[in-house]
């Protein structure tokens, strides 16, 4: 019976075969060109290893979906979307049989994947948010927590068709993440169509889905002329709300930001009920280009234009920074719980 596979890109390798689920395990396998044709610059950062995903048979669809799982699984716990992006761009359409695998021939960096790591970001980084650099390396926390891959893999493929509501949620919430932090650098989608308002509504769907609502009052109104009940009111409003729930994700950090992260809420809103367009790279680029290639000086309002678009970008990347936090935190509370139900 022949052994198939799908291929996953990522840096993140284990040494050994590594048993997922029944029939199905993880091989480090030497990156081929045909897995990276059409590809600018062939396999990203020249990794010497990749993994693969195998079982033997013809299993579809079932491999299929448990692929399309691990996809976003894998680019999630890793912080790694370039997974998601290639298993978009081509591997979900490509199985290879074994025999055109081949072993990895040299050092490669490996993972104890019973012992796999989950970076968790540090929200609060001067460097990160004022830097006029065109990238900083994002910081993350010295503590990373450690999670056994499988059983966090067989936990996370249980999430779609829990019958607790949350954990359901949680599942839905994972893929949308997954999804709007790759989709701008799959292809050549972003050079035909970025929107950072989009983005935006993304992560505060996510952010409002994980903190839930502020704590609404208990009284109930009636209205005196037509006898119907008023819809109940917060005891305490949405900014001192997000406020509190982010300074329990890192000390003072709503204190510091949740006004950068409420401004969104204008361009969450202009995009649900109007389809709002901004595509703050292309913007920057009209402004770069006009300086740099044309040659022309920048008047008072293109400056102010670079400033307010550089200013959103900002708060984007805070407020996705943000997102990620506290869904690793909501990922991680379900998935010891489930682990302890299970021991």
């Amino acid at each position: 019976m022949e052994t198939n596979s799908y291929i996953i890109l990522t840096g993140h390798v284990s040494q050994y075969p590594y048993p997922l689920l029944d029939g199905y395990t993880l091989l480090p396998v030497k990156p081929l060109r045909k897995m990276f044709e059409g590809f600018s610059f062939g396999t990203p950062h020249n990794y010497k290893a990749i993994m693969s995903l195998q079982w033997q048979g013809d299993k579809f669809p079932e491999s299929f979906n448990i692929y399309r799982n691990l996809a976003v699984f894998h680019s999630f716990v890793s912080d790694d979307p370039e997974t998601y992006q290639y298993t978009t761009e081509r591997a979900i359409r490509e199985v290879l049989p074994q025999s055109e695998l081949n072993a990895p021939d040299d050092s490669f960096q490996v993972q104890d994947y019973n012992r796999f790591i989950m970076p968790i970001p540090i929200l609060d980084n001067e460097d990160l948010i004022d830097s006029e650099e065109e990238y900083v390396e994002p910081p993350f926390e010295n503590g990373f927590r450690e999670i056994c891959y499988r059983d966090a893999f067989e936990f996370f493929s249980q999430l779609e068709n829990s019958k607790e509501k949350k954990r359901v949620q949680l599942h839905n919430i994972i893929f949308s993440y997954v999804f709007i932090r790759g989709i701008w650098d799959i292809s050549n989608i972003p050079l035909v169509y970025k929107n950072e308002d989009l983005s935006a509504t993304f992560y505060f769907a996510i952010l409002e889905g994980i903190i839930g609502e502020p704590p609404k009052c208990d009284q109930e109104f009636t209205c005196i002329p037509c006898n119907k009940k008023l819809q109940p009111h917060y005891k305490i409003g949405w900014r001192e709300h997000l406020t509190l729930k982010l300074n329990d994700l890192e000390s003072g950090w709503g204190d510091k930001y949740t006004n950068s992260i409420m401004a969104l809420r204008d361009n969450r809103n202009k995009f649900a009920h109007g389809a709002s367009y901004r595509d703050v790279s292309k913007k920057l680029r009209d402004i770069y280009d006009k300086k740099y290639y044309a040659g022309q000086e920048l008047g008072e309002t293109d400056l102010v234009k670079e400033d307010d678009l550089s200013t959103l970008r900002d708060k984007i990347e805070i407020l996705e920074r943000t997102v990620r936090k506290a869904l690793i935190g909501f990922f991680l509370h379900e998935y010891e719980a489930w682990h302890k139900s299970k021991s």
